[in-house]
């Protein structure tokens, strides 16, 4: 069972399901504020794991979870995580794992780590640094990239 604590020590995990499930639901974001009472920056804030104090997010959060009915441990399960998947990144830039470990700055293992998230070999943190890891490297797949 997952708890507000758990749910703020996985804010990024939490933004990515948050925005599947209101993406599912055919929700707009606008309609995601009216119903849960938030503003629009504090709805993008907890759709990208950007809210860093505990006692805001729980408050949104909580506001957010009672408009889509849901408990934590609901939210949490059977959702599959969008940046959890570097095969599917590696595979859209056209990089191979050593490529994209000395692009983004993650080992080998943790990259793999990241790919097998869901049979439990990841971590939060992994999950987090790919996100970044994601961001920086961000317009590669426009551009011919070469390995150095």
């Amino acid at each position: 069972m997952y708890d507000m604590n758990d749910l703020f020590n996985s804010r990024d995990v939490v933004g990515c399901k948050l925005n599947q499930i209101i993406g599912s639901h055919k929700y707009t974001k606008s309609n995601v504020c009216t119903g849960a009472g938030i503003s629009r920056p504090t709805l993008d804030k907890l759709l990208n794991g950007e809210v860093t104090n505990k006692t805001n997010f729980e408050k949104h959060i909580s506001k957010l979870l009672a408009f889509l009915s849901l408990t934590p441990s609901e939210l949490m399960g059977g959702i599959a995580n969008p940046f959890t998947d570097s095969k599917t990144l590696r595979d859209a830039l056209h990089l191979d794992l050593q490529q994209l470990s000395q692009r983004c700055g993650l080992s080998i293992d943790e990259l793999q780590k990241i790919e097998y998230f869901q049979t439990g070999f990841g971590t939060n943190a992994n999950v987090t640094r790919a996100k970044q890891a994601l961001k920086s490297i961000k317009g590669l797949e426009t551009r011919k990239y070469k390995p150095e």
